[in-house]
């Protein structure tokens, strides 16, 4: 079986419908960013913010190299991965990608849930994180509308009907 990866932005679910799928497939789930944060020994934001995003890209990009030299793997993926350097490409030739769209109201939802716990935008006001997420939800959605062969509402998705389109290849 070829890889599924489940892109999307924040609060799209992609982590937790991938886990879902991995257990009910008995496929091994990656989750990159969390991958790279047990390897780094810190969270994205301070490896963004201690070593560069580009430092962060290229290891993303190793290890996005070494899935695609796999097979039966779910992959979830940290929100700008799909849109760096040829990331899309290696996607599409050894897997199959899966858009879940996520709005504005979702993707706000989970941002606040993640502020109030203190692990993203603390050092940011509300109105500029709403600005920022519009800002790059919008630069964003092109690129993971190209990518995805299969592209489906995040909100209120039922990781069964996920499977289903999965499982039809985007053809259901």
């Amino acid at each position: 079986m070829r890889n599924i990866y489940l892109i999307g932005f924040i609060g799209s679910g992609t982590r937790k419908h991938a886990g879902r799928i991995a257990a009910e497939w008995n496929l091994e789930h990656i989750d990159t960013d969390a991958f790279i944060e047990e390897q780094e020994g810190m969270r994205v934001q301070d490896i963004f913010r201690t070593k560069g995003e580009s430092y962060f890209r290229r290891i993303e990009e190793q290890l996005l190299l070494d899935i695609a030299a796999r097979e039966n793997l779910i992959v979830s993926f940290g929100v700008g991965t799909p849109c760096v350097g040829d990331n899309m490409e290696i996607m599409r030739r050894s897997g199959l990608i899966v858009y879940l769209r996520a709005g504005v109201g979702c993707v706000m939802k989970a941002v606040m849930a993640m502020r109030k716990r203190g692990e993203m935008f603390t050092e940011m006001e509300v109105a500029e994180v709403s600005d920022f997420l519009m800002e790059k939800l919008d630069e964003r959605r092109p690129c993971y509308e190209t990518a995805a062969q299969i592209t489906l509402r995040a909100r209120g998705l039922d990781t069964k009907v996920l499977m289903e389109e999965i499982e039809g290849g985007g053809n259901g």
